[in-house]
């Protein structure tokens, strides 16, 4: 057995045993069952790194920057720390306010790390200005934000009320990943995706909505995962260098029966989804990326330089099928 710390201390985690690696010492469910959190002037509730934590039937309303957040969560498994069987209200009738009128609020504010549930969660009156049902990435609300992005979320029998005019607000870097186990949020059936739209996502099976501010949902039978490069040689020609990324099926093109000229189609910088570099952890200096599965993508620098290393880094979301 191989074990790995916890920053919390003692907790070992199993390499030879993938499919239970916590089985030495498993963590303790915390249950949080029954708050009510309204009119505060950040959160109704937020949890701060935390394990196998559970957020239940809690009711939340009127609050400025979201109703319940979740900031970091650790690494004990799947969909263990979640928000169960909430109310999450934006505005309650006869209860807003100057203040809240002005404010940019999220239901509910997902983590900066993977392995996150929402589910059972009815959201009502999300409908001024840009806030928004979900949010992502706790804390990352400018450049300095401290993640790398794309992480995954998954949720499953959400309720939107149809005064619900924004599904998402993405938080800084804008690329997160919804996993909709059930269809009740991208309305595409169980098994599908939704995240930030970026340009190498223009492919058959995702469409992309600008009222669900930038999103693209895709259907059933492809994924939305993260790829992670970083640790490139020579470090410094990369440092700070945007990677760029354009879909590259064979069947787009003429040669194959497609309708796009391939040299037009790649001179064109309009086709290109653009990731800036990012200096902050897992990993440091590089660019996590999410891919819609099932595709080519071709990939590029800024200046067009090579590499004579580079580390890819596949997300542990990835099923064992692709």
């Amino acid at each position: 057995m191989v074990p790995r710390e916890d920053p919390c201390g003692g907790i070992s985690y199993d390499v030879d045993e993938p499919d239970d690696p916590w089985h030495n010492n498993r963590p303790i469910t915390a249950n949080f069952d029954g708050f009510t959190g309204w009119k505060n002037n950040r959160n109704g509730a937020i949890a701060e790194k935390v394990g196998d934590v559970r957020f239940n039937n809690f009711k939340v309303a009127d609050n400025l920057l979201a109703g319940i957040e979740f900031s970091l969560t650790s690494e004990f498994g799947k969909e263990m720390a979640r928000v169960s069987n909430a109310l999450v209200i934006g505005k309650s009738a006869g209860n807003s306010d100057e203040i809240l009128e002005a404010a940019t609020a999220r239901g509910i504010i997902a983590p900066r790390t993977d392995a996150f549930l929402i589910e059972n969660v009815r959201f009502y009156n999300w409908n001024w200005g840009e806030s928004a049902a979900f949010g992502s990435c706790s804390h990352c609300f400018h450049a300095a934000a401290t993640d790398s992005g794309a992480r995954t979320i998954s949720t499953r029998e959400i309720y939107l009320d149809e005064t619900v005019t924004r599904i998402f607000n993405y938080g800084y870097p804008e690329r997160a990943i919804f996993h909709d186990l059930d269809g009740t949020v991208t309305g595409k059936g169980a098994d599908t995706y939704a995240t930030a739209y970026y340009k190498h996502h223009d492919v058959a099976e995702c469409e992309y909505d600008a009222d669900y501010w930038g999103s693209v949902f895709c259907e059933p039978g492809v994924q939305i995962r993260r790829i992670a490069f970083a640790a490139s040689v020579p470090a410094d020609l990369f440092r700070g260098m945007t990677f760029y990324i354009i879909p590259y099926d064979d069947d787009l093109f003429e040669e194959n029966g497609g309708s796009l000229n391939k040299e037009e189609y790649l001179e064109d910088d309009s086709n290109y989804g653009g990731m800036e570099f990012r200096f902050k952890l897992d990993p440091a200096n590089g660019w996590a990326t999410p891919f819609v599965t099932g595709h080519k993508y071709k990939i590029h620098w800024g200046t067009g330089l090579d590499f004579e290393e580079m580390q890819i880094l596949m997300s542990e979301e990835w099923k064992p099928e692709d």
